[in-house]
C-alpha cells in the first residue's frame, strides 16, 4: 500500500513529479475505460468535496481510536485521482486515514509524523487570528466548532507514494481516526477529477 510522505521531505521537483504521474495515471485509466480516446476529450480539474458527495472538507465528529466513516459513495461519470492530504485545522486531531475501494482497503495513512512543528504554528495562529478573521473563516467553511488557520494555509501537507485512483462505478469509502474525541477537522484531499467534456457531476 502507498506510504505517507510529509511535504517537508519532498523537493518542489518531486512534488511536481507526483502531480504529473497522478494526472497521467488518471488519463490512462480514462482511456482504458473508454471515457475518451485522447486526453483532449477530457476535462481535468482539481478535486472538490462535491465529487465525493460532500458539501465541504469538514470531517465528522469522532470518538477516540475508532475509525469513523467520512466519505462513502459510488463514483459516477468521473475518474478521481487523490495524491495528497492537507490539514487546515489549527489544532488537528486526525491521526489516520483509511481508504477503501470496492470494499478492499487500499491505503492506511498515518498522519502524526506529518504534524512536526505544529505547536509553534498554533501559537502563531492564536496570536495572529482576530475575532473578525475567525468569523469570516467560519462563514466560508460553514462550521463554527473547528478552529481554522487565519490565512487558510495548511499546517500539514502529506503526499502519498502512489495515488489512489477511483474509476466510474467504483465504491469509495474513507474513514478517519483520532487519538482523542474530536468535533472534526478540515482535511482537503488533493487530486484531480477527470470527466469527458460536456459531462458534469450532479
Amino acid at each position: 500500500m502507498p506510504i505517507t510522505i510529509p511535504s517537508r521531505d519532498l523537493t518542489i521537483e518531486r512534488k511536481r513529479d507526483v502531480r504529473e504521474f497522478t494526472l497521467n495515471a488518471g488519463i490512462a485509466n480514462a482511456k482504458h475505460l473508454g471515457l475518451c480516446v485522447s486526453s483532449e476529450e477530457l476535462s481535468v480539474r482539481d478535486l472538490n468535496p462535491e465529487d465525493l458527495g460532500k458539501r465541504s472538507w469538514a470531517t465528522p465528529e469522532v470518538k477516540a481510536d475508532i475509525f469513523t466513516p467520512w466519505i462513502d459513495g459510488i463514483i459516477s461519470n468521473t475518474v478521481l485521482c487523490i495524491y495528497k492530504v492537507l490539514q487546515l485545522s489549527a489544532a488537528p486531531t486526525t491521526c489516520t486515514l483509511r481508504f477503501q475501494r470496492n470494499g478492499t482497503v487500499i491505503g492506511l495513512h498515518e498522519l502524526e509524523n506529518c504534524y512536526s512543528g505544529l505547536p509553534i504554528m498554533q501559537a502563531f495562529w492564536e496570536t495572529a487570528m482576530s475575532k473578525e478573521a475567525k468569523e469570516v473563516m467560519d462563514r466560508l467553511l460553514g462550521r463554527d466548532d473547528i478552529e481554522v488557520s487565519p490565512d487558510f494555509g495548511s499546517p500539514m501537507e502529506a503526499y502519498f507514494s502512489e495515488p489512489h485512483i477511483f474509476n466510474l462505478q467504483d465504491y469509495i469509502h474513507i474513514d478517519v481516526k483520532s487519538r482523542t474525541d474530536s468535533p472534526g477537522d478540515y482535511l482537503v484531499l488533493g487530486g484531480y477529477a477527470l470527466e469527458r467534456r460536456g459531462v458534469t457531476v450532479a
